[in-house]
C-alpha cells in the first residue's frame, strides 16, 4: 500500500496578518497528490486547534502520511511514527496518541470536517492524528473532538 505524504502549512489572510489569531489562520496541506487547506473552528475545541498549529509550526506533520481510507468515510492522517516509511503496518495509527482530553461540541461531522483521532473505545485519549469526513458521519457527533472545516468553495494556491 502506497502512502500519501503530507506536509501542513499554517497561511494568514494577508486582511488580518496583524492578529493571527487561530480564526484567522488556515491550515494547508500538502500531499503527494495536490493541496487542500481548512479553516479553524477554536469555538468549537480551541485546545485542539492550540495543539494542531503548534505541532504544525514545528513541523511535526511533515513527512508523515494519511494512512487510512474508508471508502465513502474518512481519511486518516498525522501519526508521526509514519515519518519513518519502515514503520510496520500494524503500528500504523498507533502514535501521538494519548495528548489531549476530549473537546465534545455540538458541531456535526459533515462532510469537510476535521477532527481528532482517540484510542478507541478510550475517552479523552485524544491527540496529534486527524481525519477528514469525505462524508457525513452524523455516527461520529458527539464522541469525537472537530477541530476545522474545509472552505470547499475556496480553491487551494500552494504557499
Amino acid at each position: 500500500m502506497r502512502l500519501l505524504r503530507l506536509v501542513v502549512f499554517l497561511l494568514v489572510p494577508l486582511a488580518s496578518a496583524r492578529s493571527q489569531s487561530a480564526a484567522d489562520l488556515e491550515a494547508v496541506v500538502t500531499t503527494d497528490l495536490g493541496s487542500f487547506r481548512f479553516e479553524f473552528a477554536p469555538d468549537k475545541a480551541p485546545k485542539h486547534v492550540e495543539q494542531f498549529i503548534r505541532l504544525a509550526r514545528q513541523g511535526y506533520y511533515d513527512g508523515s502520511a494519511f494512512h487510512r481510507v474508508v471508502a465513502n468515510g474518512i481519511i486518516q492522517g498525522g501519526d508521526p511514527l509514519l515519518k519513518n516509511p519502515k514503520t510496520p503496518k500494524n503500528l500504523w495509527g498507533t502514535g501521538g496518541l494519548n495528548l489531549l482530553a476530549g473537546e465534545l461540541s455540538d458541531m456535526k461531522h459533515d462532510r469537510a470536517v476535521v477532527s481528532t483521532v482517540r484510542i478507541p473505545n478510550k475517552q479523552d485519549s485524544d491527540g496529534s492524528q486527524f481525519f477528514i469526513c469525505v462524508v457525513p458521519q452524523p455516527s461520529l457527533d458527539g464522541q469525537f473532538s472537530a477541530f476545522g472545516r474545509f472552505r470547499v468553495e475556496k480553491p487551494c494556491v500552494e504557499p
